[in-house]
């Protein structure tokens, strides 16, 4: 299927917010063709469906610091945690508090402080993210 048949999938699940399907397309399109395969888009939903807490997050930083990276950016965080507020349907907070939020948890995941989170630092701050974040994962619409 193409992005437009995925997206309209993960649509369909209540997942709606523009930055978060283009994302977890092109992470699901592992080949990078344009197009995700049946075994492609079923990886996808079963960690959102049925992953286990450092599952989700190994997808959630894949997703938003690249397939490949070794760690994330501040701006990459905060484009995650941004999202993950605004899919929260249950809580709308002003933008400069979304970033301050984002700041101060950044701020704590960054445990070895050098202003990057690798993965591990990512995964173990997971359980301890604000629970709007919990938008992010498909469990929560289930």
């Amino acid at each position: 299927m193409g992005k437009t048949e995925f997206t309209s999938a993960l649509r369909r699940l209540g997942l709606h917010d523009p930055a978060f399907l283009d994302r977890c397309f092109t992470l699901a399109d592992e080949s990078q063709d344009g197009r995700v395969g049946f075994q492609e888009f079923f990886d996808t939903i079963f960690v959102f469906l049925h992953g286990n807490s450092s599952q989700t997050a190994e997808f959630e930083f894949s997703m938003w610091a690249g397939r490949d990276s070794t760690y994330m950016h501040y701006a990459h965080f905060e484009e995650f945690y941004a999202t993950g507020c605004r899919m929260d349907h249950t809580r709308s907070a002003p933008p400069a508090v979304v970033r301050s939020d984002a700041q101060s948890a950044f701020s704590r995941a960054d445990t070895d402080g050098d202003g990057l989170l690798d993965r591990e630092e990512f995964v173990r701050a997971w359980p301890a993210l604000p629970s709007q974040l919990a938008g992010l994962s498909m469990q929560h619409h289930f």
